[in-house]
């Protein structure tokens, strides 16, 4: 069969096998250089030579294969086995999404580089991973799913150009650089896998049966830099590089980043960034001294003095320099300050392909190669609904809307997808979605239930709207000039007009019953044409405490407490004896006494009666919710009880003058006594050789 050059046999796709081909022929497809052109293969990647077929060009398939530019920002599940990948990983960790069970023995097979070099994961209870070169047998390992269907995402990255590193849901399976480091130098593990490469190449293995998968290439997570002497591959046309720092002017830190490009150490360039007093940087081998950087402009777009995204670029035949997304450094206007003879070219800085973070550099926190594309609006944009379109790529307007169809978005109604800027968009000023009429909030929500007096209440006041009130003002009960509530118990915000809102704080010191009752505050907006807007919160303030001490006694065998409740709103009481309500009737009598609540029990008993009393208020008790208040005492039973002649059987008995009287005094109690007193008609009765006391 000859070569279809006029089918979907376009100039993009390849295969190794030479044309003509016999019926039959099987031939594997791959993209033209895949990697350098960012080409993927789509469709089937083995076609059969069949003139009979109805595919195009003489050939049998399923899906019609072709080479488009690989779009891996989302998930894709049409990415075949033994289609190369077009990723670098240094700059775009790998990620690969599997729904599969441990236990089912399936095998997931990964090739980097070549066709020998194979990472595999095999799905066995526990699971397992073998790495050629380096492993002689399985290495168990495990890796909890993310939810019931058994997701996990795998994501293989290279931190420097000789380390290899793979996670399941974050958690490290294997770091080749902690697991083989230390083998045999010249062991194939270390030339396998340990060699500079030139560039990554990722497959499927066909070997893989695991179905399902899906992959993406993981461009947005930032890095903590290594700060090793390994040069991390880069490319910032098509990868722009970003760094954070967090260092404030004054801090006397530094950012050292090494560009190389390739041909030795001879032909390295150097950027430096100094937070003095003044921020100062130096490009070397374009400028000698050191020139002054205002970073004012770049605070200013975040209110922040201390936190800065960086971005460096190449556009044209220049780098660019970029601080929360303003231009400050232009390559090629310093190369054209110098003699041309000088090694200040901006193309070679342009096509610089490594970067080495200095040792020095204590200002660098996180790094990563800048995303070509927005992904998702930041979640401090209030009530701003997701565009549909996201994602979308760099330079991208997109129109914004609010959740509510009772909100409007205040500013920047339209936004630029730019990932050099901190979050990601460019704007005026941070997009808002605020009701047309204004809205009041009030922190804590209503209502505010008190029932300690010793601490003091605050309430928030939070205004949100487009026009700035005139004033604010705090009533309590209605909004009579009567109820006014004095300026100097509340302190007042001014409107802040990047965020559209105003704060006012009411302090209630000293409070008691009486602070209940409801408190409005209210927002005047008389001269902007604009009704006022107000909000009410509602105090309760309750007290319950019983009369009696924390321990109280009973010596004469009843139990009388007494629970007093302050507070505006009506309710019950219930008894509690430890845990167990006590119920009405028997010999327990309640009575009611406007605020006071009494228990009064008689006959009572050290087993039965003594222990912990408490008494519990509530407004509602068929509510779990309702507001409960409860005070306790432990009450201490203490009982002594005179006990006839015993050997009359405890019936009462007639005594002849000069017969033997004998009597017991029973005592029952939590403590031992120390002496015991006998009266007779009031009066104590002395020891005198005739009346003995012969049982105590």
């Amino acid at each position: 069969m000859p070569n279809p050059s006029d089918s979907w046999f376009t100039s993009k796709i390849r295969t190794d096998t030479f044309f003509p081909i016999p019926y039959q022929k099987a031939l594997s497809l791959h993209c033209d250089e895949a990697v350098a052109n960012n080409l993927l293969l789509i469709g089937d990647r083995v076609v059969k030579c069949d003139p009979y077929q109805e595919g195009e060009g003489g050939f049998g398939y399923s899906n019609t294969p072709s080479c488009e530019t690989a779009d891996l920002r989302n998930w894709r599940d049409d990415v075949g086995s033994g289609v190369l990948v077009p990723i670098t990983l240094i700059m775009e960790p790998i990620q690969i999404k599997t729904t599969t069970t441990p236990g089912s023995n399936e095998l997931l097979s990964i090739l980097l580089y070549t066709f020998t070099s194979k990472i595999s994961v095999r799905f066995t209870d526990p699971m397992q991973y073998w790495v050629t070169s380096c492993t002689t047998d399985w290495v168990d390992f495990t890796c909890d799913a993310l939810d019931d269907n058994d997701i996990r995402i795998w994501t293989f990255s290279r931190d420097i150009n000789t380390s290899i590193k793979i996670t399941c849901n974050e958690k490290v399976v294997v770091d080749f650089d902690k697991e083989f480091g230390d083998q045999d130098e010249y062991g194939t593990c270390k030339s396998d896998w340990f060699s500079e490469q030139d560039e990554d190449k990722f497959w499927i293995d066909p070997e893989t049966t695991v179905s399902g998968y899906s992959l993406k290439a993981d461009l947005t997570s930032w890095r903590v830099p290594d700060k090793v002497t390994n040069a991390k591959k880069m490319n910032l046309e098509k990868y722009p590089l970003q760094f954070k720092t967090d260092s404030a002017l004054g801090s006397n830190a530094s950012v050292g980043l090494i560009f190389e490009n390739g041909r030795g150490d001879t032909n390295q360039f150097r950027l430096m960034v100094e937070f003095k007093d003044e921020a100062k940087y130096l490009f070397e081998m374009c400028s000698y001294n050191e020139k002054e950087l205002d970073l004012a402009q770049c605070y200013a777009v975040n209110g922040k003095q201390d936190e800065i995204i960086w971005t460096m670029e190449r556009f044209e035949n220049t780098v660019l320099v970029f601080c929360n997304g303003v231009q400050i450094i232009d390559y090629e206007e310093l190369a054209g300050e110098r003699d041309p003879a000088d090694e200040c070219d901006p193309w070679s800085l342009s096509y610089a392909r490594r970067l080495r973070f200095e040792s020095t550099d204590d200002a660098t926190t996180d790094y990563r190669f800048m995303p070509k594309s927005c992904d998702s609006i930041p979640a401090d944009w209030t009530g701003v609904t997701p565009p549909p379109e996201l994602p979308v790529t760099d330079g991208t307007v997109l129109r914004l809307s609010c959740v509510s169809d009772e909100e409007v978005v205040a500013v920047s109604r339209v936004v630029t997808c730019n990932p050099r800027y901190p979050e990601g968009f460019q704007y005026q000023a941070k997009p808002v979605c605020i009701r047309a009429d204004g809205e009041v909030t009030l922190e804590p929500k209503s209502p505010i239930i008190k029932h300690d007096l010793t601490n003091s209440i605050l309430i928030t006041c939070r205004y949100f709207g487009l026009k700035e009130p005139d004033e604010v003002k705090w009533y309590k009960g209605s909004e009579t000039e009567d109820n006014i509530i004095a300026p100097e118990k509340y302190t007042t915000e001014s409107f802040d007009s990047d965020t559209y809102k105003q704060n006012s704080v009411l302090k209630l010191e000293n409070i008691s019953v009486v602070d209940s009752g409801g408190y409005i505050c209210k927002w005047i907006r008389t001269s902007s044409n604009v009704d006022d807007v107000s909000e009410t919160m509602t105090i309760h303030v309750r007290t319950l405490q019983m009369t009696q001490e924390a321990k109280s006694y009973s010596t004469d065998g009843s139990i009388n407490l007494e629970c007093a409740y302050s507070g505006k709103s009506q309710g019950s009481l219930k008894w509690f004896h430890k845990s167990d309500e006590i119920l009405t009737g028997g010999k327990n009598e309640f009575k009611n006494n406007e605020q006071k609540f009494t228990l009064d029990m008689k006959d009572v008993s050290v087993e039965l009666n003594a222990g912990k009393y408490k008494c519990v208020w509530s407004d509602d008790w068929s509510d779990n919710d309702g507001d409960r208040i409860e005070a306790e005492t432990e009450v201490v039973v203490r009982t002594g009880v005179i006990v006839s002649d015993l050997s009359n059987d405890g019936q009462p008995y007639k005594y002849v003058e000069g017969e033997i009287l004998e009597l017991q005094c029973q005592f029952e109690g939590d403590i031992e006594p120390k002496a015991v007193v006998w009266q007779n008609g009031g009066s104590d009765i002395n020891i005198d050789g005739v009346t003995n006391i012969i049982f105590n």
